[in-house]
């Protein structure tokens, strides 16, 4: 992750990390700015900045859209997201920082 890629796929990248890790895998990848990262995981509760959400549904990848407008849309949010939004504080993105934003304006 210390190098600049073109393309960057990472295929569960958290799994085996504690969330100190977690967290700072989340750091690295928010902070890059050249490329394109495509990332595929199951983490429901730490997430780095994102443009898009893509989710599966029934064998097929779909388009959620780009954030904050997506969430609503995303069947397979994770309960804080939902959480969230169902308050009225729908987040400007999902990294840590903005969870904790918005559940602060609650």
């Amino acid at each position: 992750l210390s190098r600049n890629y073109d393309l960057l796929i990472l295929d569960e990248p958290f799994s085996s990390l504690d969330v100190f890790e977690k967290q700072r895998i989340c750091m690295i990848l928010s902070g890059k700015t050249d490329g394109i990262t495509i990332l595929f995981t199951h983490e429901q509760s730490v997430f780095p900045r994102t443009d898009y959400i893509w989710e599966i549904q029934d064998g097929e990848l779909h388009l959620c859209g780009s954030l904050p407008a997506c969430l609503t849309r995303w069947q397979h949010a994770p309960p804080v997201i939902k959480a969230l939004i169902e308050r009225g504080k729908t987040p400007e993105n999902i990294s840590l920082k903005h969870l904790e934003a918005a559940a602060c304006a609650i």
